[in-house]
C-alpha cells in the first residue's frame, strides 16, 4: 500500500489550485450554461402552455419531422399493421416445422 503522506508530498501533485481569473472564468462559463438551460425550459413550457402539445426534440427538424407532420393516425395504424405482418411472418419461417 502507498504512502499517503509521500504522494501528496510529491512533485507530480504540485497543484496549486485555480487562479481567481480561472474561478472568475469557471463560473461565468456555468452562470451561462445556467440561463440557457433556463431559457429552454422556459421556451419548452411557452410551447405547452400554447399549444398543448410537448415538443419532440430531433424530430422537428429535419427529413423526419416533415413525414412525421404528413402522417395522420390512420396511416400511423397501416404502417403498424404492415410492419407487424412482416415480423410476424419472420418468426413463423425461423420457428422450427413440427414432425407429425
Amino acid at each position: 500500500m502507498k504512502n499517503l503522506t509521500t504522494d501528496i508530498n510529491s512533485e507530480e501533485n504540485s497543484w496549486r489550485g485555480y487562479t481567481l481569473s480561472e474561478l472568475r472564468y469557471r463560473r461565468a462559463y456555468v452562470q451561462v450554461k445556467l440561463e440557457m438551460a433556463r431559457e429552454a425550459l422556459f421556451s419548452r413550457s411557452k410551447s405547452v402552455m400554447s399549444n398543448g402539445v410537448i415538443p419532440m426534440k430531433g424530430v422537428t427538424g429535419g427529413i423526419m419531422g416533415k413525414v412525421m407532420g404528413a402522417l395522420d393516425y390512420f396511416d400511423y395504424a397501416f404502417l403498424a399493421y404492415k410492419a407487424g405482418s412482416k415480423i410476424i411472418h419472420i418468426f413463423k419461417a425461423l420457428r422450427p416445422k413440427k414432425n407429425r
